[in-house]
């Protein structure tokens, strides 16, 4: 019998040596409900107690691991006979999962534990005062418990099983990553049209780029192939500069609140002009619109899924008449051209490439069409593709 507890019911757990087996089958009966705490010892190396379970520590041994804080004594009989009389079956120390900070195990200081106590007997408010004593707080409510636990919950997993979430996450990555098709091309899917539009003496592209991309997702979601306007953009869109370039994040927010009429309704004419108003019918809408990371894994991810606008360096695109473009990025090169990246796949050679729609005629390249190298060693790209981010448009049904 514990010093100090002079009249002890039967079935109250007898914890001589709470590293022991004893605290695991000391128990002859419990009250349904009540649960023991089998693994603290198991799970002390983790938080760092890895003494705290050894018969040195539990009789009080003076050397204790640095950093740990614990009660004195806790592993001996005086820590249960600091409750001077316990009704029969009621949980043992209630207050050491009071004090969270301690030890960070979730079985111990789960919901069940800390209110197991059916009733607190005289003498109990005794040993929460030395815990407070000792630690120089107290954790008093759940929300101070299980926060502290939610917060050192990573570290513990990791430290035990080497793997996180950050690890979960990467396998879904590489999972996605190899159901990705190895070729993707939106103009032979129908999705984008082949008709390769030309903006002749008018820096629009960045309108045509725009208009095409809200075609693909309409089509992508409605099936109906529409030809909606440039012109509108540039005569309307009154925050860009019509032909002098224009900014995606405008463009776009003009169609999310407008949308597009078509191209017969609102024909090109590769000038700036004063705005038509007019009822016009609206054919081409989007929800909203979306940044792509900027690097090649991430445009992948975008491209397999819809058209996705880029904006190059258009110096190198002048002299281009078919094959991979593999230029690099050129700070001294200042003029930037907005395209539509309409796939990606990979030659006979085994060199990839993104597929773009340009936007000067079907004299341009290959047919209209270009293909740039993707994964070079640069991390801006090949022409610069990722010193702009990426964009696409979303439309939601």
């Amino acid at each position: 019998m514990a010093a100090g507890s002079p009249s002890r019911p039967a079935g109250v757990t007898m914890v001589r040596r709470f590293g022991s087996n004893a605290a695991v089958a000391g128990s002859l009966s419990r009250p349904a409900g009540a649960r023991m705490i089998r693994q603290f010892c198991s799970q002390a190396a983790v938080v760092g107690l890895r003494r705290l379970c050894s018969p040195a520590t539990a009789a009080g041994s003076p050397s204790r691991p640095a950093g740990v804080t614990m009660v004195r004594r806790f592993g001996s009989n005086a820590a249960v006979a600091g409750s001077l009389s316990r009704p029969a079956g009621a949980r043992m120390i209630r207050q050491f999962c009071s004090q969270a900070a301690v030890v960070g195990l979730r079985r111990l200081c789960s919901p069940a534990t800390a209110a197991g106590s059916l009733s607190r007997p005289a003498g109990a408010r005794m040993l929460q005062l030395q815990f407070q004593r000792k630690i120089g707080h107290v954790a008093a409510t759940a929300g101070h418990r299980f926060g502290f636990f939610r917060r050192y919950a990573m570290p513990m997993v990791m430290v035990a099983f080497g793997v996180g979430l950050w690890c979960m996450k990467k396998n879904a990555e590489l999972a996605e990553r190899a159901a990705r098709p190895s070729k993707v091309d939106w103009v032979e899917a129908g999705v984008v049209s082949p008709v390769v539009r030309n903006q002749k003496d008018c820096g629009s592209c960045w309108a045509m780029a725009v208009a095409a991309s809200v075609e693909a997702v309409n089509y992508l979601k409605t099936w109906r192939s529409i030809r909606l306007s440039v012109q509108e953009l540039v005569d309307c869109n009154i925050q860009n500069y019509g032909c002098n370039g224009g900014d995606y994040w405008y463009a776009f927010r003009y169609v999310k609140e407008n949308g597009l009429t078509t191209e017969s309704s609102y024909p090109y004419k590769a000038r700036q002009g004063i705005c038509r108003k007019l009822d016009k019918k609206v054919e081409g809408r989007i929800s909203n619109f979306r940044y792509v990371r900027r690097n090649e894994d991430a445009l992948e991810k975008a491209v397999a899924k819809q058209p996705v606008i880029v904006t190059v360096q258009g110096d190198h695109l002048q002299w281009y008449n078919g094959g991979i473009m593999d230029y690099k990025f050129d700070k001294r090169l200042t003029g930037w051209h907005a395209v539509l990246v309409v796939g990606y796949g990979t030659d006979s050679r085994g060199v990839k490439y993104w597929r773009i729609k340009n936007s000067w005629g079907k004299s341009w390249g290959e047919g209209g069409f270009g293909r740039i190298r993707r994964y070079v060693d640069d991390k801006r790209g090949a022409l610069g593709i990722f010193v702009y981010r990426p964009v696409y448009p979303v439309l939601r049904t």
